[in-house]
């Protein structure tokens, strides 16, 4: 079992799908993964990086930045492409999953995109005996579900860095600091961004 393995599952198109990119600022996809996560990157990842699971890559920012900080990585973006419940009026949920597609087109030889939920995703991963470098979350927001995502990163992957986004959002930061106080987890933030140290 390796990365071929899931790369076969999970192809890319043929051909480029016929919907039109949508960036921001040059050729850079749209998204909310800046500053404070692009500084938590630079940190975590660099040429020696071989394996990254980009947990919610939406339009492919976070996965974007991922390839260029880690030159030598391959990222294996997991996500259902449905959007989280914060997400179900945006326009772009119909064709959300060919859009990633299209934003990501020039470096589909670098990216696997699994389109599966978090807790169904980590457990394929772990099966194909794949152990990544690092494990970064950005899906649902809730307590229960990043609880869960994260203590399912835990399980399967048992030396990966493990790390997110969003921990200025309640319900993020809420299950962190039960993790903390339940489970002895330790963490550290970078403002909006957060990584697990145990």
């Amino acid at each position: 079992m390796s990365l071929e393995d899931l790369k076969k599952k999970y192809p890319w198109p043929s051909e480029k799908p016929s919907v039109p990119p949508r960036y921001s600022k040059g050729n850079t996809p749209e998204g909310w993964c800046h500053g404070n996560n692009v500084r938590m990157f630079e940190r975590l990842v660099n040429k020696k990086t071989q394996i990254i699971v980009d947990a919610g890559s939406w339009l492919g920012l976070s996965a974007w930045h991922f390839l260029r900080l880690a030159p030598n990585a391959t990222v294996i973006c997991l996500d259902t492409w449905k959007g989280s419940s914060e997400h179900q009026k945006n326009e772009l949920l119909p064709v959300l999953y060919e859009t990633f597609l299209v934003n990501m087109w020039e470096y589909r030889d670098r990216i696997i995109p699994m389109r599966s939920g978090g807790l169904t995703g980590f457990n394929e991963i772990a099966a194909q005996e794949i152990e990544p470098d690092l494990v970064y979350i950005d899906m649902a927001h809730d307590k229960e579900s990043v609880i869960c995502d994260i203590n399912m990163a835990r399980l399967s992957f048992h030396t990966a860095t493990i790390c997110g986004d969003d921990y200025t959002w309640q319900g993020v930061k809420d299950a962190l600091e039960h993790l903390s106080a339940k489970e002895k987890l330790k963490f550290e933030t970078y403002t909006t961004c957060w990584k697990l140290t145990q």
